[in-house]
């Protein structure tokens, strides 16, 4: 074969390979792009719907519930924002632009959710002010922000590694003003009901250290942009996350409640005089009182408030409080709460067909993991150990 119809030969082979090689290249960067605007236009049509269902949420019109109202239809705003953006995207040729867009989302997105995290927790403890204020301050940043890619590129840089370190002392702020309030709420809890709350502030607290999370990741990315990968795990992850948070609102109804009768009392409580709460006079009463209470194991309701159980016995929470201080030298919780855990171990020796993952409930706690921990620190054994040492089969 002539030299000229080898070489002709060759350079078709490698033309053909060279052709093979970027149809591949150019077929699997179509279907990672279809891949992300895919991922992306369903992510905001979810956002979109779950915005919808916030806005059809029914919350009572009374004057407490009015902080808890503001925040849903803020968490709508975000919702409706998230999801009409998604439908855009900004050119991966413009980092900047990328970086610049992530870093403002990320700052609003904390603030908004600290807000309603906080409104949650402990609607008394939060400001209208203090929310209006950081959002004015974090829209001058982003004003600033843009004016400097506009008009000063050279310095843009130099700005926006300012507004990097602002943002994470905004994180730190509203994670340190967070811890703050929900320490507050406990306590205003734990005084009204006189029972442990952990298990009423955790699906909050989960709900802010998520979103924390879910911000951390947004400015992680603000700093070195993701590929389409990253991004698509990440619009993936933060999806389930807004559903999270709209279902949580949606049937916060009951929970609420529990929350804003503390705070109301919190209100409206004045501080007692000294005489209201001397032992001396009310003391023989209130032991006759207490016998009869114990007899009929009212110590076994939950989720009745120590105002309600003073009101049952004759006396005022002060006096309670002062009696048990006096005579029993520890708080009413206290003394309940070892009450319940002797019952739990009567039961747990004396039946049988007792079910000990329903034990909790019967002997009035709210949580199971709460219920646990105590009778371990109460026995020294968890409740299935202390049924195989000491229960009726063992016998």
């Amino acid at each position: 074969m002539p030299i000229r119809s080898v070489l002709f030969l060759s350079n078709v082979e490698k033309s053909l390979t060279l052709l093979h090689t970027c149809t591949n290249c150019a077929i699997r960067s179509m279907i990672d792009l279809t891949t992300h605007y895919v991922l992306s236009i369903t992510s905001s049509t979810i956002i979109g719907t779950a915005a919808i269902f916030l806005a059809l949420t029914r919350i009572p019109r009374e004057e407490r519930w009015m902080k808890i109202s503001r925040a849903r239809w803020i968490l709508f705003a975000t919702f409706v924002i998230l999801a009409v953006s998604g439908y855009f995207k900004v050119s991966d040729e413009d980092p900047e632009l990328l970086s610049l867009t992530t870093l403002c989302v990320a700052s609003y997105q904390a603030l908004l959710f600290t807000y309603t995290a906080s409104v949650l927790i402990s609607p008394a403890g939060v400001s209208r002010i203090k929310f209006t204020t950081v959002f004015v301050v974090i829209t001058f940043m982003v004003v600033l922000l843009a004016a400097f890619k506009v008009f000063l590129p050279v310095a843009f840089r130099v700005v926006w590694a300012l507004a990097v370190v602002a943002c994470c002392i905004q994180l730190g702020i509203h994670t340190i003003m967070f811890r703050e309030l929900s320490l507050v709420a406990k306590k205003h809890l734990e005084n009204f009901y006189d029972e442990n709350v952990d298990h009423y502030l955790r699906p909050v607290k989960a709900l802010f250290y998520s979103a924390l999370a879910i911000g951390i990741m947004a400015l992680a990315f603000s700093i070195a942009p993701m590929r389409n990968l990253a991004y698509n795990i990440f619009v993936a992850f933060y999806t389930v996350y807004y559903l999270w948070v709209a279902s949580s609102v949606m049937n916060y109804n009951v929970v609420g409640d529990f929350f804003l009768r503390a705070e109301v009392r919190r209100e409206n409580t004045e501080t007692p005089k000294k005489a209201d709460v001397s032992p001396e006079g009310y003391m023989p009463q209130l032991r006759i009182e207490l016998n009869n209470w114990v007899k009929k194991r009212c110590y076994l309701k939950n989720e009745t408030s120590t105002d309600r159980i003073a009101g049952e016995l004759g006396v005022t929470r002060q006096q309670l409080s002062a009696y048990f201080m006096h005579v029993h030298h520890t708080s009413f919780r206290s003394w309940r709460m070892t009450l319940r855990l002797q019952y739990a171990q009567e039961l747990i020796t004396t039946s049988k067909n007792l079910k000990i993952s329903r034990l909790y409930e019967m002997v009035g706690f709210n949580d199971r993991s709460n219920f646990h921990n105590e009778f371990r620190k109460f026995t020294g054994l968890p409740p299935q150990a202390y049924r195989d040492k000491y229960g009726p089969a063992k016998s």
